[in-house]
């Protein structure tokens, strides 16, 4: 049983199985991986339960017969905080978050946070697809400016700039 992982940036495959094995593989994230999920040609389609993950970025999202039974998401990006700095747990409005399947997943998250929480805040605790489970109370609340697009914040630090240069000017002509 491969549940509730989140399997990111691997050169062959975020999950290979073997000749003739057996899996269930719910509840995954795949994002940039070379394959997501890559099962021996020999393998039945029989033996693997393929249901619930997100693939996103992959080269290839599933190299097998097996094909996703319920509940797979692709082509949506997953939101994970900081992929360089190996930061995977999920962001606000994410794909994964309450579209899991309660079945097999297990009752904390890779933080020991229990499963499942609300996440999407819908009045229904639903696990989430990965390793994290999305705590939208516990979630950091990103700092913005209100109406401050690109060009404004450019127009405020050159004005900002002529500023400093106009004290500069003053304090040396007092010298």
């Amino acid at each position: 049983m491969v549940i509730n992982n989140t399997l990111v940036n691997n050169t062959f495959a975020g999950i290979l199985t073997a000749l003739d094995s057996e899996a269930i593989i719910r509840n995954n994230i795949f994002r940039g991986n070379s394959k997501g999920i890559d099962t021996v040609s020999a393998t039945s389609a029989a033996n693997i339960t393929l249901d619930y993950n997100l693939f996103y970025d992959n080269s290839i999202d599933i190299h097998s017969s097996v094909s996703c039974s319920a509940g797979c998401v692709f082509g949506s990006d997953p939101l994970l905080v900081d992929i360089t700095g190996n930061d995977y747990h999920l962001l606000a409005g994410s794909p994964a978050i309450d579209t899991g399947s309660e079945e097999g997943a297990p009752v904390v998250d890779f933080d020991l946070v229990a499963r499942a929480i609300d996440g999407d805040v819908d009045g229904t605790a639903t696990t989430d697809m990965g390793a994290d489970e999305f705590d939208p109370a516990a979630a950091p609340n990103p700092v913005s400016i209100p109406g401050v697009t690109t060009w404004g914040l450019l127009a405020m630090s050159m004005l900002l700039a002529v500023v400093a240069y106009v004290t500069m000017r003053r304090r040396l002509a007092a010298r």
